[in-house]
This record gives structure tokens, C-alpha cells and sequence, in this order.
């Protein structure tokens, strides 16, 4: 059961808040079909899990990612060209989930709620605006908007300043083991991983909360 003294709870957005995971398959099936018409189904199917995996759930180094994709799979295509048209497209394959707006709306009567994230300005928030998460969250931090980044803690304590509850009554929510976790405790928070089924590395500090998505939070609550 998490501290009774929790007044503040923050979330990373990716794969946390939002399903990006079938957002991402969304929008390279598109992709393909406009891209590259000519590839077979199951070529198709092959190209779209081999992107997936080098995606590595966002984790992969954006550059790198899409410099890959041009190499690779669009050749007619830079890799800034790709950049902008996932930065243009992709959020509109977000989804709002009922569940989570729910959740969120339950979790402002008791807590101040804030989203911190890494990642484009533009990008982050229509993918907020797509989710209608903006409209349930008042505190937005998005890296590409300071000089700091997950896991610098710094990020974090610019979100606890601005909304002036101190890291141990706070509680941080993240899939990243290394941006969220360990960004999350370096910063004095408690921290809930996201674990979608994966294993948390034992090199790492360890959570000091597992769950397997957001919507099993109500469990941790006092």
C-alpha cells in the first residue's frame, strides 16, 4: 500500500497514460500501404515487426531510428521526411481510453496530477490533445520544453516545484526502467514501474511498486 501522506502522483505518457504501442502499429501500417504499395502481406507483416523491434517500444534513439528506416525500408524517403511525417501523423492513431480518463478524474478529488515526459513538444502534446489526457491533467512537463531530460533529476524537481509538494509525497509512474525509475528515485519520490509484462533489470535500483498497467493503480491506494 502506497504512504498514506501521497499528495502528488506523476506519470510518463508513453505507454503508461497511452496505448502507444498499437498507436505505433497504426500508423506504419499506413506507412506502408502509401510508402510502399508494392510489398506482398506478408512482406508487409515482416517489415511491420522488424520496425516494431527496432522502435523498441520508443526507447530507441530517435536519430538512429529513423536514419535506420530510411536505409532500410525508404529509400525514396529521408530521414528527416520520416521524422516529420510520424511527428505529423502518428498521434492521430492515439486512442482516448475511457478507463484511464476515469482513473484520472478519480485521482484529481485526492492528488495533484502532473504528466512528465521526455520527447518533442509537438509530438508530446498531440498525442495529450489526441487522448484528451490535457484535459484531465493541469501539469504538463515535456523535455523538450527545459534543458532537462529523463532521468536527470532535475526534471523532476522541476515538476515537484511547480506543483510545491516535496518528493516524499510524491509518488512517480513510468515503463522506462532507467528514464522513469531511476530518474523517479534519484529525484527522493517513490516510484511505480509499469512492467507490461517484462522483467525489471537487477542491475537497476529497484521499484518500490510494480503493476502491469496503469489501471491496476487503484490497488496500490489507501
Amino acid at each position: 500500500m502506497i504512504n498514506a501522506n501521497l499528495n502528488a502522483i506523476l506519470f510518463d505518457l508513453d505507454n503508461t497514460l497511452i496505448d502507444r504501442s498499437t498507436a505505433v502499429h497504426g500508423y506504419f501500417c499506413s506507412l506502408l500501404q502509401r510508402a510502399a504499395p508494392h510489398l506482398s502481406p506478408r512482406a508487409s507483416q515482416q517489415t511491420l515487426q522488424e520496425i516494431k523491434e527496432h522502435d523498441q517500444l520508443g526507447y530507441s534513439e530517435r536519430l538512429v531510428f529513423f536514419q535506420w528506416l530510411a536505409d532500410h525500408h525508404f529509400p525514396h524517403w529521408t530521414s528527416q521526411e520520416l521524422w516529420n511525417d510520424f511527428a505529423e501523423n502518428m498521434p492521430q492513431y492515439i486512442q482516448p481510453e475511457p478507463n484511464c480518463l476515469t482513473l484520472l478524474n478519480q485521482l484529481q478529488q485526492r492528488y495533484a496530477l502532473a504528466v512528465v515526459t521526455n520527447g518533442s513538444v509537438k509530438v508530446q502534446r498531440a498525442k495529450l490533445k489526441a487522448s484528451h489526457i490535457d484535459q484531465h491533467i493541469d501539469h504538463i512537463f515535456i523535455s523538450g520544453e527545459t534543458e532537462f531530460e529523463k532521468p536527470d533529476p532535475q526534471l523532476f524537481q522541476l515538476a515537484l516545484q511547480s506543483l510545491s509538494v516535496p518528493s516524499k509525497q510524491a509518488l512517480y509512474i513510468g515503463d522506462h526502467p532507467q528514464a522513469d525509475i531511476v530518474g523517479a528515485i534519484d529525484s527522493g519520490m517513490q516510484a511505480c514501474w509499469i512492467s507490461l509484462n517484462r522483467e525489471f533489470p537487477v542491475e537497476l535500483p529497484q521499484p518500490h511498486y510494480q503493476i502491469p498497467s496503469v489501471h491496476s493503480l487503484r490497488s496500490l491506494l489507501p
